[in-house]
This record gives C-alpha cells, structure tokens and sequence, in this order.
C-alpha cells in the first residue's frame, strides 16, 4: 500500500507502530529512500486481505496521524492511501 502526506521527520518505528495499530505489518519503506523521504512510505501488511482492507477502510474514513511534538502541541497529517496495485508504472 502506497501512503503519502506523512511528515517528513517521523522515524520509521514511530510509523511501523502507527500503521501495525491498524494490521501487522510486514515491512515498511521510506520513499524514495530514508534519505530523500517525502513523507511517502509503502507499507506491506501481512495479508493481502490486511492490505485490502486498509485501503478500502481509507476510501471511507480519513486517517490521519499526528505526531507529538511537545506535551501541548500537535500536528495533524491526513494520509492518502492507494493500492500499489492502482498505481501507474
């Protein structure tokens, strides 16, 4: 699953444990790379049902993932999520 609109500082544990709320994850890539992120990753669940699921859960309810940046302060990051499958290659 491609999922875009991340912040560009989050770390990937703070991601992995984010997305394994909803499945398990199998694996987590930065893209581009962890270098050049741009607030991109592709996330593999553990089933294709898993990952079917995410995204048709996605269409319906936005997900949006904030991150804690002080005790009182927070931002707020609305996700776009698509099947690799949909994406043009």
């Amino acid at each position: 699953v491609l999922i875009s609109g991340l912040p560009t500082d989050a770390t990937q544990n703070e991601l992995f444990e984010f997305f394994q709320s909803f499945y398990p994850v199998e694996q987590l890539q930065f893209l581009p790379s962890a270098e050049n992120f741009d607030g991109t990753v592709q996330v593999t669940f553990q089933t294709d049902e898993d990952a079917r699921q995410f995204v048709e859960n996605a269409r319906h309810e936005s997900i949006v993932y904030m991150k804690n940046h002080s005790s009182r302060y927070f931002t707020e990051h609305r996700l776009t999520c698509r099947s690799i499958n949909d994406c043009p290659s």
